[in-house]
This record gives structure tokens, C-alpha cells and sequence, in this order.
């Protein structure tokens, strides 16, 4: 049995293929990337950091532990430590870092985490606060603050 030599596509099907490439993003990427992403959607200058949490879903009482990869005063965006990120918009959620807990809403979701804006924005002074208290070493991975020494 001989197979068919393989053609090149015709013109029509070139402008076929081109018109397919060139349509817009639907579902849930546009609604990521309709913006330019969560950069843009955040007007508020936020500080990187690797502070260990839990984001617990007010609505279900479920916690999810993770990690807030930026923080300021009025949110952050928190990574779950799953492998998948449900799509929870506009989900109330409380944001726990040990014993301090934060108010607020899922505003959105992307590939990197959930996007939080807290109810009551606070000061800069417990932003830094919580980095220094509970966060860890973007670069080294170990904590800010030093621990004593429990070995010895």
C-alpha cells in the first residue's frame, strides 16, 4: 500500500490557519490575560517576599496553606501550596499569618496565585512587620528573622 505524498497546504487553507491564530483568547485565559495580566490590575506597589500562610475560603471553611508572594498595604497575591488553583473569584477569604488575620476578597486568580484585596487597608509599618515576623528569604530560602539555636 503506497501512501500519499504529502502536499502543501493550499492558499486557502494558509488563510484558514492564519485566521485561527489570530483570534482572540476565550474562557478562562482571557479573563487572565484580558488586562495584561495581574500587574496591571494591581495599582498599589507591593513588596516580594515568601511569607508562609493559610487562606482559609469563608464561604466553606476550607484552609489553604501556601504562600504570599507579594504583600502591601491594601493586598497580596497568595500561592497555594496545591498543585491547582481553582478558579475562586470573588470568594471572601481570611488571610492568616500565625496569629495576625486579614480580611478580604479574592479579586482574581492567574497562574501564579490568588489575587487578594484586603477589607481595611493598613499601615506600611505592618506590612514590613509581617515580612520580618513571618516571611523567609526570597534568595536564600531561610528565615528573616534568626532563630535561636535549638541543636545546642
Amino acid at each position: 500500500m503506497d501512501l500519499p505524498a504529502r502536499t502543501l497546504p493550499s492558499d486557502a487553507q494558509k488563510r484558514l490557519i492564519g485566521s485561527v491564530a489570530k483570534q482572540p483568547q476565550t474562557g478562562f485565559f482571557k479573563r487572565i490575560f484580558r488586562h495584561g495580566g495581574v500587574k496591571s490590575i494591581i495599582s498599589e506597589k507591593r513588596n516580594k517576599c515568601c511569607v508562609v500562610s493559610v487562606l482559609v475560603l469563608v464561604d466553606k471553611s476550607i484552609p489553604l496553606d501556601g504562600m504570599v508572594m507579594d504583600i502591601g498595604t491594601a493586598g497580596a497575591t497568595f500561592r497555594p501550596a496545591s498543585n491547582y488553583i481553582l478558579d475562586r473569584g470573588r470568594s471572601e477569604v481570611l488571610l492568616r499569618f500565625a496569629e495576625r488575620e486579614l480580611r478580604g476578597k479574592i479579586t482574581s486568580v492567574t497562574p501564579r496565585g490568588y489575587d487578594v484585596t484586603f477589607q481595611n487597608p493598613m499601615p506600611a509599618s505592618v506590612v514590613s512587620d509581617i515580612i520580618l515576623a513571618f516571611g523567609l528569604n526570597d534568595q536564600a530560602g531561610v528565615l528573616q528573622t534568626p532563630l535561636p539555636n535549638r541543636l545546642s
